[in-house]
């Protein structure tokens, strides 16, 4: 296999990436494409947004022989059932050629390979999605929450994004006590700043159709809404960020004793971000477990990274994982 290259992807709400690298590591070609996690875009072509970024560094990195493939999935226990695992395999196998080595896996993996070597320890993703895994030789044996925008994701991108629409609804109501800068963000951000400007002279009817017009998951572009408001001072936006912190450290603490000593990994744009929310998670996390933090890394490359340990003749991937 020493003329083959590998390639890791990974696959979230907001972003799909992908990244071909040779037996070193070293990158050789890189793909990009929208989000396409399948408890968010269900029935909305996030099959072809996979491909399409694949395809992408397949290009770049000038068509390789792939002997490896790794695709770390954000939401894929939830809304990955075995026909459409079986039909994204086929689909990216028909893409690479034969031969390759193909795994198909959740993004739990991928983040926690991308920041440590250790095989055991705890990964916090937040992004569009949230879940935390205990992590033991590599593989998630214990997780929290990724239930989805529709049964969970707590203190992830969607949550706050709902809780800003929320609070901004609440504002434009009137109900007392309700008054919020985030009801102009919100606003702004759906309807254009023509309208953030008009502020309690906004139609309900406007703002609930621009609210409604996607998908629930693309509230998640609410977020920043959130946080730049948190930073500027309003209450009700730090209050929302004080809560979603609450959230991710009760899915962290469900599985990490205190006293561990394991990495603590945290990944996605929420958790690993530059902002009120990730600035606070990370502070109350770092009290608990001082010195075992890490984050900034790019689980594309962690994906990468088990492809081409795969490609040198590295361990199999563990039974249970998604393929």
């Amino acid at each position: 296999m020493r003329d083959q290259v590998a390639a890791g992807m990974d696959v979230g709400g907001t972003a799909t990436r992908a990244l071909v690298v040779d037996a070193r590591g070293r990158p050789l070609g890189e793909g990009r494409a929208g989000g396409a996690n399948p408890t968010a875009h269900s029935g909305r072509g996030w099959e072809m947004r996979v491909l399409s970024a694949l395809r992408r560094a397949l290009d770049q990195a000038g068509r390789p022989r792939v002997g490896s493939l790794v695709v770390g999935m954000a939401g894929g226990e939830a809304g990955l059932g075995t026909a459409a695992r079986r039909a994204l395999a086929d689909l990216l196998a028909a893409e690479v050629g034969p031969g390759c080595l193909l795994e198909i896996t959740g993004d739990v993996a991928v983040a926690f390979s991308a920041a440590t070597a250790s095989p055991d320890g705890t990964v916090l993703v937040a992004g569009t999605g949230a879940v935390a895994a205990a992590m033991r030789g590599g593989t998630p044996w214990r997780t929290v929450d990724g239930y989805g925008w529709l049964l969970g994701d707590l203190g992830s991108g969607f949550w706050l994004g709902r809780e800003a629409a929320r609070a901004a609804l609440a504002s434009l109501d009137g109900r007392r006590g309700s008054a919020t800068a985030l009801l102009p963000a919100v606003a702004g951000e759906v309807l254009g700043e023509e309208a953030a400007r008009a502020g309690c002279a906004l139609s309900r009817r406007d703002l609930l159709s621009a609210l409604y017009a996607g998908s629930p998951v693309e509230l998640a572009r609410l977020a920043p809404c959130v946080t730049r408001c948190a930073a500027a001072g309003d209450r009700a936006a730090n209050r929302i960020c004080r809560q979603g912190v609450r959230h991710l450290v009760s899915a962290v603490t469900a599985i990490r004793a205190r006293g561990e000593r394991t990495p603590l990994v945290l990944a996605g744009g929420v958790a690993a971000g530059d902002h009120t929310v990730a600035r606070l998670l990370r502070q109350d996390l770092e009290a608990r477990w001082p010195g075992c933090l890490s984050w900034g890394a790019e689980p594309v490359v962690g994906a990468a990274g088990l492809a081409a340990s795969r490609l040198a003749g590295g361990p199999e991937p563990p039974e249970g994982v998604m393929r």
